[in-house]
């Protein structure tokens, strides 16, 4: 995520900003964070569940791989790999 960061004097934000008392005539910090999109969110999350969709009908083959069995994959214990 992409942010800015910059120390300044408070004054400089005199009708831009209204601050508490103890912070006026102080060195403040500013960070600017972006604002998430509630429609953009939306999309993201529709993304990831077709991804997901997509990945369930048709998997990715990879070669030697072999499933858990139900017991594995129910083993508390982790299995080293070799």
């Amino acid at each position: 995520m992409q942010f800015a960061r910059k120390i300044i004097n408070s004054e400089q934000l005199s009708g831009i900003i209204d601050l508490p008392g103890e912070l006026k005539k102080r060195k403040v910090e500013i960070i600017v964070l972006p604002v998430k999109d509630p429609v953009q969110a939306k999309v993201e999350k529709k993304d990831k569940r077709d991804l997901l969709h997509g990945l369930m009908k048709k998997p990715i083959v990879v070669d030697n791989f072999v499933p858990l069995s139900r017991e594995e994959s129910h083993e508390r214990k982790p299995k080293v790999m070799k």
